[in-house]
């Protein structure tokens, strides 16, 4: 059966904006906004392009701290966020969990995505490694009830079914690999998560010696920002414009925060893509997050060349 019977029953797009907004109120907005973003430009972005990597960070953090009226905690942490990652210094280790849905103490998936910028300087697009891996003392514990299934559904190649002992010394390995020659344990890495403070509790809990690993928490970065809410990596995905099939997988959430973590340390990206334009953060902290996964249907609305343009420079949250 169709997603909707009959073009005439297509929903209007303008309720994606707000309650109140019409196309027209729309297009003025973004007019406005991109004369803002003009000016923005021809004032400070050549200075950027000039400058060193902590320049350009601290051109865009003052930007945002005096047009979006950061407060001074949010502005020194997202600074120092995006310094850590932009400068290309240290090897980013995301990690994602999926725990059994009728007793979370039970790890059932663990992914990890695997970033070095040093090992590939002048790439145009990152190479990240991914894996996807299986715990075999659980793998007959399903979830489906609360939490979706999506364990056979690695995006990345093959998953491994490894026990729960043979896991951690695989993370305390490539944690170890990644080190500074002859620094103290976990120096020049980064973990990357999600929402991170349960799975820094599956790590000590398996097993894994973090050291002095930094630790980056994707939710945190967004609240200096957009929103002090808890927001699903899901949400936040749409937010930087990154599609995405099959969350919930502990292979594609690492895959995809590794991601998430990239988009906003990047400046530049944060400006192409319009991450901190007060229509997305208006449109971010009034989009709640769907209580279950979907498998990637997209919504169909009527289209138009007007709509097209627009879709193109800002999507629905």
């Amino acid at each position: 059966m169709a997603f909707f019977d009959s073009v005439e029953s297509l929903p209007s797009t303008d309720n994606y904006f707000s309650d109140t907004d019409s196309i027209s109120d729309v297009d003025s907005i973004t007019e406005a906004e991109d004369r803002i973003t003009s000016r923005y430009c021809s004032r400070r972005f050549k200075v950027w392009q000039r400058g060193k990597e902590k320049e350009q960070i601290k051109g865009y953090a003052d930007w945002l701290r005096e047009e979006r009226e950061l407060s001074g905690e949010d502005y020194g942490k997202l600074r120092s966020f995006m310094r850590s990652v932009y400068k290309k210094e240290v090897a980013l280790i995301a990690i994602d969990f999926e725990a059994w849905e009728k007793d979370t103490e039970l790890v059932t998936e663990i992914g990890i995505s695997i970033y070095d910028p040093m090992k590939q300087k002048g790439a145009l697009i990152p190479f990240i490694q991914s894996s996807h891996i299986i715990i075999k003392e659980n793998e007959k514990r399903k979830n489906g009830k609360y939490v979706p299934n999506h364990t056979a559904n690695f995006n990345g190649g093959r998953s491994l079914v490894m026990s729960l002992a043979e896991a951690a010394k695989g993370i305390n390995d490539i944690i170890a690999s990644n080190n500074l020659p002859n620094k103290s344990h976990g120096a020049g890495v980064c973990l990357v998560g999600h929402g991170m403070s349960q799975d820094l509790k599956w790590l000590k809990d398996m097993g894994v010696d973090v050291g002095c690993a930094g630790i980056i928490d994707t939710q945190e970065v967004l609240s200096y920002t957009h929103d002090k809410k808890v927001s699903s990596l899901k949400k936040a995905l749409r937010l930087v414009r990154q599609p995405c099939a099959f969350l919930h997988n502990a292979g594609n959430d690492a895959y995809y925060t590794m991601l998430l973590c990239l988009c906003l340390a990047d400046p530049f990206y944060r400006l192409t893509a319009e991450i901190d334009d007060r229509k997305t953060m208006k449109n971010f902290k009034a989009a709640g997050s769907e209580p279950k996964e979907h498998h990637n249907i997209s919504k169909k609305v009527i289209g138009s060349v007007q709509r097209l343009k627009q879709y193109l420079k800002r999507q629905p949250l």
